[in-house]
């Protein structure tokens, strides 16, 4: 039985519809997925960068004490 040839771009195009919306959500998730990631690293960064501060104006404070009590 022949397909009647309206019906068949209908369909056609209903696929294709379909197909398109679909990669736009995986695109959507994929750039949603990045930019979540990329703010985590920069919390993490924003964190390690601040740790290393207070750890470095520990490690002078030490230093600071050790001569301190070699020149007394």
């Amino acid at each position: 039985m022949a397909k009647r040839s309206g019906m068949y771009g209908w369909d056609k195009r209903q696929k294709e519809l379909k197909r398109t919306k679909k990669q736009e959500e995986k695109r959507l998730r994929r750039q949603k997925n990045a930019r979540t990631y990329s703010q985590k690293a920069e919390r993490t960064d924003s964190i390690n960068i601040q740790s290393e501060s207070s750890e470095n104006a520990s490690a002078v404070k030490d230093n600071n004490e050790e001569t301190e009590t070699t020149t007394e």
